[in-house]
């Protein structure tokens, strides 16, 4: 029981943008589409219908749509993307049995549509609920468990791989400048120093490393903006909300959701997401 809670407790990728939901949740309704035929759950047994297939391949495409839609306001409305630190097993799972009982409704008010129906009976909703989250819950958390254990083991594996080969104490001094939104503000910086940038919604939170110790500096810009002003194959995005100086990294460690980046004078890991994996080991592993 101790190791089920400490596994729930572990880094988890979420759900992705909507852009990705249009493309993996086609399969879900398709999945969805090809259970309701052939095992045929919920009544499905009884129908006398000619067109079996059309009936299933309608709730299949109710649940796409209702897909698309949750990962819409789960990531776009509500903010909730899970390439964050703070991101678990256990939210991905609650996430997910969520998204089912969405799909659930759905796919009831679209019964209602054929039946003819127009009027909502409670107890035959909450009982589509129930019976549909106590079927998905199982081989969600199941699935969860076993993809959480492959990732590990695949981004422990290529953070192990990776070399780095920069020399931390002969950085070149060369200076780069970043121009605020609005351009009235200007901030320049040693690439010596400069560590790594976090966004801040509307802002960049700028880390930097001196004398004085590590220095923060907030600039109206956003991380796109910063990322395209910076010529430096060094410096780069690894992350939707991250660029990192890889001329600073001194250690590279994996988990389920990628790479995370310790750098020189720096207690906080930076994460690398997984859509930016490649591009990062190219930099790190070029001699």
């Amino acid at each position: 029981m101790k190791h089920i809670l400490a596994q729930l407790n572990q880094s988890y990728p979420g759900i992705g943008e909507v852009r990705e939901a249009i493309r993996e949740n086609f399969f879900i309704g398709l999945f969805v589409a090809a259970f309701l035929y052939l095992v045929r759950p919920f009544g499905f047994d009884t129908y006398d219908g000619n067109h079996l297939w059309l009936l299933c391949l309608g709730f299949g495409l109710v649940t796409y749509v209702m897909s698309v839609a949750f990962n819409f306001i789960v990531t776009d409305i509500l903010g909730l993307r899970g390439d964050t630190p703070f991101w678990k097993l256990k939210h991905w799972i609650l996430t997910m049995v969520l998204l089912i009982l969405w799909i659930a409704a759905g796919n009831y008010v679209f019964s209602l549509f054929l039946m003819g129906k127009n009027y909502f009976d409670i107890r035959e909703f909450l009982a589509m609920l129930y019976s549909t989250a106590i079927i998905g819950i199982f081989p969600i958390g199941i699935y969860g468990f076993l993809n959480q254990m492959r990732l590990q083991k695949k981004y422990e594996s290529l953070a192990h791989d990776i070399k780095t080969h920069q020399d931390h104490l002969n950085i070149k001094d060369e200076i780069f400048s970043i121009t605020s939104q609005r351009q009235e503000d200007i901030r320049t910086f040693k690439k010596s120093s400069f560590r790594y940038a976090q966004a801040m919604q509307n802002y960049v939170r700028i880390f930097s490393f001196t004398d004085a110790g590590i220095q923060q500096e907030i600039i109206r810009i956003s991380i796109t903006a910063m990322e395209t002003q910076i010529a430096d194959q060094h410096i780069i995005r690894c992350h939707r909300s991250f660029i990192v100086n890889l001329d600073h990294v001194v250690d590279i460690s994996g988990n389920a959701q990628g790479l995370k980046l310790k750098l020189n004078a720096i207690d906080e890991e930076i994460p690398v997401s997984r859509s930016y994996i490649s591009k990062v080991k190219g930099h790190l592993d070029r001699p």
